[in-house]
């Protein structure tokens, strides 16, 4: 099957899943006799997981700091992007979304969460973490990581990630700034129009660089679906969703092989 499969991700993620050991689970019906009638293979294996939760989104087979993280994603993203023969304000749109995708995990709380509830090692650590190394199988250390850290349950690091990048664009008119600042909010599939509305019950301030506080309160952003609703009208619906596969995959490419700045295609 995997012979079959086109060289990329889809080979990869088939290799992955065929190392495993698969659980087949038989299912009975009274109807059916007793008589087993329906088969599911499942497996789990410490590369993949799912890139919508916190926990997927977050863990690793080891720890990634931010900043190579990003790069790599932002390297990827561009690859691709110029692969598929985009214009140039939008290649540079997509890569410079890529580059600030995961800026929301500066969050303290965040911070002491990757590295597995440990408030010490994250106030001492030299650089942000992007991953923590918590295998993503392992679902009962993430959750007691989180529990530790304070983060609130359901709480989508991609909100403050937008707000950041929003930002960082004032001024910049070389890219198509309401398209950035929608890949970043949509790179795990969220803010379509609108991400969970979780409200921050202890919120905190979180400095970037020279760009001040920002108020993990304000967690919703209330113009994302007209800002959704404009970008659909100008690229299409299908557009749209291929420009946030762009950015998701590189993210997803770059996590799945630990892949860095330093492993620059």
């Amino acid at each position: 099957m995997r012979e079959h499969a086109p060289e990329g991700p889809l080979r990869e993620v088939l290799s992955a899943l065929l190392a495993t050991r698969p659980r087949v689970i038989l299912r009975t019906s009274p109807h059916q006799g007793g008589q087993p009638h329906l088969g599911v293979i499942a497996a789990q294996h410490d590369r993949l997981a799912d890139d919508d939760t916190s926990m997927g989104s977050s863990t690793a087979a080891r720890r990634v700091g931010l900043q190579p993280h990003q790069a790599a994603v932002a390297a990827r993203a561009r690859q691709f992007a110029e692969a598929l023969g985009l214009p140039p304000r939008v290649i540079d749109s997509v890569t410079r979304a890529a580059l600030w995708h995961d800026e929301g995990k500066r969050d303290p709380r965040f911070q002491i969460m990757l590295w597995g509830g440990n408030r010490a090692a994250a106030d001492i650590a030299e650089q942000p973490l992007a991953k923590s190394g918590i295998a993503p199988s392992d679902r009962a250390a993430f959750v007691r990581a989180r529990t530790a850290a304070g983060y609130p349950d359901g709480m989508r690091h991609e909100s403050l990630s937008a707000r950041i990048a929003a930002a960082r664009l004032t001024g910049d008119h070389d890219i198509h700034s309401d398209l950035v600042i929608h890949l970043v909010a949509s790179h795990h599939g969220h803010a379509r129009p609108l991400l969970p509305p979780v409200v921050d019950p202890r919120p905190t301030k979180v400095t970037v660089d020279d760009l001040g506080p920002f108020d993990t309160a304000d967690t919703i952003d209330w113009q994302q679906p007209h800002r959704f609703s404009q970008l659909n009208d100008a690229y299409g619906r299908w557009g749209l969703a291929l420009l946030e596969t762009i950015v998701r995959l590189a993210d997803i490419w770059c996590s799945a092989r630990n892949e860095t700045i330093e492993d620059k295609p």
